[in-house]
Formats: structure tokens, C-alpha cells, sequence
């Protein structure tokens, strides 16, 4: 599975914890992320290490998962992004115990791309 993500997207999840929890994080880029002088090419450059590190692979494995149990997960915050038209998977990276839910949409092309990760 070829997954798009756009720069202002992986910019976004870098940015914040709710997408990109610390612990996928190596120190440096934790004092990134709070640094207001970090660069948005550094942020990309943090998304793509934990994309190809923890994400991509996982996300190739998961599970679809119905739209009633991405509402159950997620915060009653989050869920004015979520969006019940677009497919919705789930995964755990074992060795940090965490688990993911990823939105793609699959419908503009042959490629799904990443809307949101929580």
C-alpha cells in the first residue's frame, strides 16, 4: 500500500503529541518539538523517521475497523475530524504499547492518503 501524505500533514502529526506520541520520539526531536525555532523541513524530517521506523509497516498490516469503534477511541475533541466516508484502520506498535488509529482517504485516487492519525 503506496500511502500519501502531504507536507502540511506530517508537519501537523510531528507537531503534536495527539498524532505523534513522545515515546516514537528520539530526545532531540522532543526538544524539537517545543523549540519555536524548529524549522517545518525539521518537522517533516521527524515525521518521515517515525513514519518508516514505527507507522508505514504498520499500517500496511492493519485492521479496517468500523466507524462506531473510531468514535468509542477517540476523544469527543478529535471527533470533528473524523469522517464516517473515509476508511479507518487499527493498529498496535507492540514494543512501545501503543495504539493507533489511522484515517485514509481512499476515494481520490489509486493511492490512499493519510487524513488523521489519533
Amino acid at each position: 500500500m503506496d500511502i500519501k501524505i502531504s507536507e502540511d500533514k506530517k508537519r501537523l502529526f510531528a507537531k503534536n503529541i495527539w498524532a505523534i506520541p513522545n515515546k516514537l520520539l528520539l530526545q532531540r526531536e522532543i526538544e524539537q518539538r517545543f523549540n519555536e525555532e524548529t524549522d517545518n523541513s525539521d518537522f517533516i524530517k521527524i515525521f518521515d523517521r517515525v513514519w518508516e521506523k514505527h507507522l508505514k509497516r504498520s499500517i500496511e498490516k492493519s485492521e479496517l475497523c468500523d466507524f462506531d469503534f473510531v468514535r468509542s477511541k477517540i476523544s469527543s475533541n478529535s471527533l470533528i475530524h473524523a469522517d464516517s466516508k473515509q476508511e479507518h484502520r487499527t493498529f498496535r506498535v507492540k514494543e512501545l504499547d501503543l495504539d493507533f488509529i489511522v484515517q485514509l482517504n481512499t476515494k481520490s485516487s489509486n493511492n490512499p492518503e493519510l487524513t488523521q492519525i489519533w
